[in-house]
């Protein structure tokens, strides 16, 4: 499959997370950048595993949403997933970077994996037509990815989807996979290098030589061949600049939670995932205004 079709395939499934808050006085909210009573910011990305509209995203982009509420007691917080609208040009009008923002809440989450499960306060599969169009009459179009938690081959082509660096437009990067690295070997006895032998935490990771930024953590990796998710992204592995041990770059390499995690973690709540060897779920279609 060629990229630019398994992007349209895959762009469904992805939204941005964001942080909302209101509540707080207007002079704080000044200070936050915001316009009006309302102070929203994106802080990750996520996408869509089942039909029933529950979201997968990282741990640290659920944390630091606590982190803001932390800091910010008196104001009222939640979560939201802004869904974007189909890419549209019109009458010389760019339509790309328009969204719907629907309220989440936490259902849980793996810290060890570094993974959130959200679930919609309204699920957005079964919005009613009118809350599925944008102004200008475009409709809303989710779908859910299918997870992979087959080990896939070193070397695969793959692709990540989601929006970094606040971007409101759907960025998808591309390379390969670089290695399936390691495997989970939790409590297993290790050598310290000094005699001694402790209990291991080394988490199961895939590294993908893919570019990736800010706002990206939680988006899905995905096998080009496919479309299939192997994995979300959990951050950029970086390297010390050389000469100034408090600098670091990155240094290219995408840090991927397996799919086998995600997997679990919906099981665990008693979510209904799709797997390849099952028929697709064709996304509600609504007619009408």
């Amino acid at each position: 499959m060629k990229l630019q079709d398994v992007i349209d395939e895959i762009r469904g499934t992805v939204m941005q997370i964001t942080y909302t808050i209101t509540g707080l006085p207007h002079e704080i909210l000044a200070e936050l950048g915001a316009d009006g009573a309302v102070f929203s910011r994106p802080s990750g990305s996520g996408f869509f595993i089942s039909d029933a509209g529950h979201v997968i995203t990282t741990n640290h982009v659920i944390d630091g949403v606590k982190e803001f509420a932390i800091d910010y007691p008196e104001g009222n917080h939640f979560v939201g997933v802004s869904l974007p609208f189909p890419n549209e040009e019109g009458e010389g009008v760019g339509l790309r970077g328009t969204f719907r923002s629907i309220k989440f809440e936490v259902l849980d989450t793996d810290e060890r994996n570094d993974l959130a499960l959200l679930r919609p306060v309204d699920n957005p599969f079964a919005m009613p037509p009118q809350e599925r169009r944008s102004s200008r009459g475009q409709a809303l179009e989710p779908s859910v990815a299918v997870l992979d938690e087959s080990r896939p081959h070193e070397g695969a082509p793959v692709a990540i989807s989601g929006f970094p660096l606040d971007q409101a437009a759907l960025v998808t990067t591309a390379g390969h996979l670089a290695s399936a690295w390691s495997v989970d070997i939790k409590g297993q006895l290790i050598p310290d290098g000094m005699g001694n032998y402790k209990p291991s935490d080394i988490a199961d990771r895939y590294l993908a030589d893919v570019q990736t930024n800010s706002g990206n953590s939680g988006a899905p990796a995905y096998l080009i061949e496919s479309g299939h998710v192997i994995g979300v992204l959990k951050g950029a592995l970086t390297t010390p600049v050389v000469g100034n041990d408090e600098l670091r770059t990155s240094a290219n390499l995408a840090e991927l939670v397996p799919a086998r995690y995600v997997a679990e973690l919906a099981e665990r709540n008693q979510v209904v995932v799709r797997h390849p060897a099952e028929p697709p779920l064709a996304p509600p279609r609504f007619t009408g205004t």
